[in-house]
């Protein structure tokens, strides 16, 4: 994966939200590092204690943001949120069964970097054009 640097582009134009957004970049790109050291088990579970406030936090914050500003995409929002959380609870539940591995690690870092890639990028960064047009 290429590696993802945080620009303007990228900004919602909401700091919370933004700093959200750097805060996974941080997370991604750290346990990108553990897999390359082959020192994954810590950063891993670091990684899921993470998401799991990642996930409750920013995606309240991010849904009532678009509430309030009518964003028309708000559903898709909500449903794309609700499948990541399915994709976390099972890879957390692997977690569970098998333990820290690099394999699982491997497998958190590809569906964050898809995470980003598919809904980051293609529905939260259209949030920006919504507020500049608000003023």
């Amino acid at each position: 994966m290429d590696e993802i640097v945080w620009t303007s582009r990228l900004s919602t134009g909401v700091d919370k939200l933004d700093k959200q957004h750097r805060d996974l970049i941080d997370k991604l790109r750290a346990l990108e590092d553990a897999i390359r050291a082959g020192e994954t088990n810590a950063v891993l579970l670091d990684a899921f204690k993470f998401l799991d406030i990642y996930m409750r936090d920013h995606f309240q914050d991010e849904e009532a943001e678009m509430d309030r500003v009518q964003f028309r995409e708000a559903e898709l929002n909500r449903r794309g949120h609700a499948r990541f959380l399915v994709t976390f609870e099972a890879l957390h539940k692997q977690l569970v069964a098998e333990g820290p591995s690099e394999h699982l690690a491997q497998e958190v870092h590809h569906e964050l970097a898809e995470w980003f890639v598919h809904h980051i990028l293609l529905i939260d960064a259209r949030l920006a054009k919504v507020l500049s047009q608000e003023g």
